[in-house]
């Protein structure tokens, strides 16, 4: 059994998880945006790098509806968590925005995709809600400012909706070019915002 792919998994799960942090090291003077946007160019650029010399895209053919529409929502979720970070904390705003996501997702499929959830989203679903409930109650000291947690709410719902659209683009484009497509677009959303 090849192990490599699932040690490439592993360490771009750790790569993710540790954003919200990496982010909170940062001056004051530099924006939301701008990180989002740095982490963007760099990951999107690189993969569109790689692709094009795969040659792997044909721009006449390509779904720009919903490559633009999945640029749009990871632009906004990445934004919102991190100013959901600098408002309510690490630990809170990735709690809410990675336990809502799911919440989020299955609704999104169910009303626009008419998808019905399974058993599984909605035990997951409960999992999460009541994880979220426990982190309220928390006498600790976690920052639990209103504002931070309706922007990781948005942020949630941001991310549940990129995936969504995604999926709809990866039924019509394989998957390293549409992310490279998304991630690059991604970078000219946040730069002109």
């Amino acid at each position: 059994m090849n192990l490599l792919p699932y040690v490439f998994v592993l360490f771009a799960a750790m790569l993710w998880g540790t954003v919200g942090t990496t982010q909170t090291f940062l001056t004051k003077g530099i924006s939301s945006f701008g990180v989002a946007g740095v982490r963007s160019a760099i990951g999107g650029g690189l993969l569109l790098v790689i692709v094009l010399a795969m040659r792997k895209i044909n721009f006449r053919t390509w779904s720009w509806k919903w490559t633009i529409l999945a640029a749009l929502t990871i632009a906004l979720f990445q934004s919102l968590f991190f100013a959901s970070v600098r408002y309510t904390g690490v630990a809170v705003g990735t709690v809410i925005t990675i336990g809502s996501a799911p919440v989020f997702a299955g609704v999104i499929e169910w009303l626009f995709w008419k998808g019905r959830p399974s058993q599984v989203w909605g035990m997951a679903t409960g999992l999460a809600i009541t994880g979220c409930v426990l982190l309220f109650v928390n006498h600790g000291e976690a920052v639990i400012d209103p504002f931070g947690i309706i922007l990781a709410l948005c942020a949630g719902f941001m991310f549940a909706l990129y995936t969504n659209v995604s999926k709809q683009l990866m039924k019509h484009e394989e998957t390293l070019p549409a992310v490279a497509m998304t991630f690059t677009f991604n970078y000219l959303c946040e730069s002109y915002s």
